[in-house]
């Protein structure tokens, strides 16, 4: 969950990020 939670922490500074893993 560590890694979940630092990449949660990546996407925080670039949600554009997260939204294109999410599509």
């Amino acid at each position: 969950l560590d890694a979940v939670t630092a990449l949660n922490k990546q996407f925080d500074k670039h949600p554009e990020d997260k939204a294109r893993v999410l599509a």
